[in-house]
């Protein structure tokens, strides 16, 4: 999908946006596994690269891993657990009751897939474009420490913006918790 926007840029066939424009990826979460995922794949287009608190390992990763495998082969499905991503209340119970695009539980073969990338994606090419790494100090959702280390070890030009009170949810949380957010993505993707 990304791979087809790209060419319909380069042919001149979105509007509004030039040919010959200098294009990047901002990804929050799933997002940001996508856009490796299309590095991974060859998406030399891309020239910059904003990844906000990157789902590469899962918070609890390990009893993710056992629980998946116990349940493999007894249950077809598992609940999606929709607290503590953000401390915003209004934004949770949303998310919670009326989301009409809310995944309430998930088919087993989604975990079961993330585990089997997640076993590919330990080693990752070197890229030499920038990344700004935006991350949280209170995620329940993602192991931001492993997922910083890990990302520093392929990105060797690296920016890393963190909000230590805010949660896996960034853009939901009030802006006290992530002060300069968006001057900070701001100033990173027009830097020359």
């Amino acid at each position: 999908m990304l791979q087809r926007l790209v060419g319909e840029i380069r042919a001149g066939r979105v509007p509004g946006v030039s040919p010959t424009a200098r294009l990047g990826g901002l990804g929050h979460s799933t997002g940001a596994t996508a856009l490796l995922e299309y590095m991974e794949q060859g998406g030399a287009e891309l020239e910059v690269l904003v990844l906000l608190a990157p789902l590469i390992r899962l918070f609890a990763f390990p009893l993710a891993r056992i629980g998946v495998r116990l349940a493999s082969g007894v249950v077809d499905t598992l609940p999606r657990r929709i607290s503590g991503s953000s401390s915003n209340e209004e934004y949770m119970r949303f998310a919670r009751e009326f989301d009409p695009l809310g995944i309430y539980e998930a088919p087993l073969e989604w975990a079961e897939a993330y585990l089997a990338w997640e076993e590919r994606r330990r080693e990752l090419g070197v890229y030499t474009l920038p990344l700004l790494l935006v991350q949280v100090g209170r995620d329940t959702v993602v192991d931001a420490e492993y997922n910083t280390a890990f990302l520093q070890r392929f990105f060797p030009e690296l920016e890393y913006l963190h909000f230590p009170e805010a949660r896996h949810s960034i853009f939901t949380e009030p802006h006290v918790k992530r002060p300069g957010l968006y001057k900070g993505i701001t100033r990173f993707l027009t830097a020359p």
